[in-house]
């Protein structure tokens, strides 16, 4: 199976900032309009019916803010301002290793084999604000520091609320201003970074031969076996660790419940 991890990062930052803005009062909240019905009829009037929603928070509040997240440039559609886009920038080596010794998991009754990743990695990410008045950039930067703190944590865009764990914890790392635009358009860029996070899944190992899959069974027990009077090589004795010992310390050897002077 491959990883989802970047798709996870990405997904999870938009919906943080998207459901800042929409909290704020500056985007229609687009869970709520059924826009992914399969009648194209009910779809086409969700769709109609959040451009209205959005026509009136710009009268009320003066302009509606645009959330972009990883997309290419025709989803992007016309670069309308004020916007919000996210744009995800690499992976680098992180600082974090992993365990690579391999485990044994039963699962389904069948133990398999796994190992986990043996380095970490740090996401990097810029989050760009465009517009073209002091009062947006402002409103805009306010909703960028509060969606995604300095350095703290954002819950995944699976979960309803932050978990005990398995959230994403982004850091802050520098801002740069580009207002000296033709267009008269403000744009500032914000870079994050989300450290240590593991690009692949652990590496699995099933054993199949002949489309059927074999348990991968820990040893538990040892035996010694030898064919002992009266009892079948079929039926291992049960090794006997007193006599063992003390054989071992008669200098013999100890096979299978008897003892052989060296």
């Amino acid at each position: 199976m491959l990883p989802d991890l970047e798709e996870l990062l990405e997904r999870s930052i938009f919906h943080a900032i998207r459901e800042k803005t929409v909290a704020e009062g500056y985007l229609p909240n687009i869970n709520t309009f059924d826009i992914s019905n399969v009648d194209d009829s009910i779809a086409e009037q969700a769709k109609a019916d959040y451009e209205t929603a959005k026509t009136t928070i710009y009268d009320t509040k003066g302009f509606v803010i645009d959330i972009f997240g990883v997309s290419n440039n025709q989803s992007k559609a016309e670069k309308k301002i004020p916007r919000i886009v996210i744009d995800t920038q690499s992976f680098q080596p992180g600082t974090l290793g992993g365990d690579t010794t391999p485990i044994y998991n039963l699962v389904d009754g069948v133990y398999v084999k796994s190992s986990s990743p043996s380095l970490a990695s740090d996401f990097f990410f810029n989050v760009y604000i465009v517009c073209n008045t002091v009062k947006q950039l402002r409103v805009l930067t306010a909703i960028v520091s509060a969606a995604l703190p300095r350095r703290g944590y954002v819950k995944t865009y699976l979960a309803d609320t932050i978990e005990p764990f398995g959230n994403l914890l982004t850091v802050f790392l520098s801002s740069s201003n580009s207002q000296d635009l033709p267009e008269g358009v403000f744009e500032k860029a914000f870079s994050y970074e989300v450290p240590d996070v593991f690009e692949s899944l652990p590496d699995t190992i099933v054993t199949i031969v002949d489309e059927q899959v074999f348990d991968i069974v820990p040893i538990i027990e040892t035996n010694l076996v030898s064919n002992l009077e009266g009892v079948s090589s079929d039926a291992p004795p049960v090794l006997d660790y007193k006599k063992l010992y003390a054989a071992l310390l008669a200098d013999t050897t100890y096979i299978g419940g008897k003892a052989d002077t060296w």
